[in-house]
């Protein structure tokens, strides 16, 4: 990840305050998951977006961008299966810019997923996934709730999922990642 721009450090930190204390109000009228178990590397807040000031996803990463082994969880508001698509069309490379991006758009909309239970507090719920072993996503609902998985090199099958309430270490996470990117970590 590369982080560069005009602003000041000043600036820089004080942009990631009202961004954390943004996620941190949305979380709290958000229901979030996230990995039961994981012993890899960092977490930290992943994608959050939001559409005319209402939030549209709502992320947890487990791994830095940069790591083998990471996955990424996302609250959904809408279709899951609309926020996989956009999520496997930018990892497999699929630009606005090809000529063929609207029949390769078309072709991953209309691709069948296979169907996997996933536990979720101990619950199996089933999703639907594309990919394979080393890279997968998934897109599915819990009570009512859309959910997205981004997946690479960690098994499905391992995968178990728990709602969050503490979004704090997450932001953290976060924080610790961009000093480290910044150079700010002594």
């Amino acid at each position: 990840m590369q982080i560069s721009g005009r602003m000041t450090p000043e600036q820089f930190w004080r942009h990631i305050d009202e961004t954390d204390a943004q996620v941190r109000l949305a979380a709290a009228k958000t229901r979030l998951f996230g990995m039961e178990q994981w012993d890899e590397s960092p977490i930290m807040i992943g994608d959050w977006g939001w559409e005319c000031q209402r939030l549209k996803t709502a992320g947890l990463a487990y791994a830095t961008p940069e790591e083998d082994v990471s996955v990424h969880i996302a609250t959904v508001v809408g279709d899951p299966r609309r926020e996989a698509f956009r999520v496997i069309s930018r990892a497999t490379g699929v630009l606005p810019s090809d000529p063929a991006y609207r029949d390769e758009r078309r072709r991953i909309r209309e691709s069948r997923g296979e169907a996997v239970t996933l536990r979720i507090d101990g619950v199996g719920v089933e999703f639907e996934m594309w990919g394979g072993p080393s890279r997968w996503w998934a897109a599915g609902h819990v009570d009512g709730v859309g959910i997205t998985i981004e997946s690479r090199n960690y098994p499905v099958e391992q995968l178990s999922l728990i709602e969050v309430h503490d979004v704090e270490p997450y932001l953290l996470g976060r924080r610790t990642f961009l000093q480290a990117a910044r150079g700010e970590l002594e």
